[in-house]
């Protein structure tokens, strides 16, 4: 009998050990490296990351929206146009899933760059936020010059985009969403098309706001 108690003792205290490592492990995200190449899911852990240059751009009331705006914040970006007859209406339901997820905190912001240089104005994408509730505290669509546009897609997010006029629409670009955290990293890449990968996302910022 006392044999039998000091197992079952034994299995306790294995037991509590367990629980609390389990509990006092973090789950943290990746960084995506320096010159690798964007691919859903696959990131590094490496210690030299690659960073959101500084940009300057008007949004949807011809504010001048920098990277300061989302200094101490996290945000969400991606590339789309207002007449995308393809993609972009799916991409858009989801990321109002983001949105109306974290509505009340200010940490989580979103922002949406339209390719359409040559029609995409400020009214134009006013128009497009109040069709499809998009909430003006939470998310900015911005618009700029091509290369600047061009050169931040590219360059910075790492994300496709072409003029084809055989393409929908007369553009081809990537679906991709982007998770940045307050220092200008990118700490993910999803499918925005994907409802899966949404769920992904959502649960993704939940970890990422815990480092702060």
């Amino acid at each position: 009998m006392i044999k039998y108690n000091q197992i079952i003792y034994k299995s306790l205290i294995i037991t509590t050990v367990l629980l609390i490592l389990g509990c006092t492990s973090k789950k943290t995200l990746p960084f995506f490296e320096k010159n690798q190449t964007l691919s859903i899911h696959d990131f590094s852990y490496k210690k030299e990351y690659h960073t959101i240059s500084s940009f300057k751009l008007i949004n949807q009331n011809n504010e001048i929206i920098t990277n300061e705006f989302y200094n101490d914040k996290l945000y969400v970006a991606d590339f789309f146009f207002t007449n995308c007859p393809t993609i972009c209406p799916g991409i858009k339901k989801n990321m109002l899933k983001i949105q109306n997820k974290y509505l009340k905190d200010n940490r989580v912001h979103l922002l949406s760059h339209t390719i359409d240089y040559k029609n995409d104005t400020a009214l134009i994408l006013k128009k497009y936020m109040k069709k499809i509730g998009a909430n003006e505290n939470k998310w900015n669509f911005v618009y700029g010059a091509k290369n600047d546009i061009y050169e931040i897609a590219r360059e910075s997010y790492m994300a496709y985009i072409k003029e084809d006029s055989k393409e929908p629409g007369g553009f081809l670009h990537s679906g991709v969403l982007l998770l940045i955290d307050k220092n200008r990293y990118i700490r993910g890449v999803y499918d925005g098309s994907s409802n899966k990968d949404i769920n992904i996302l959502i649960k993704d910022i939940k970890i990422l706001l815990k480092e702060y």
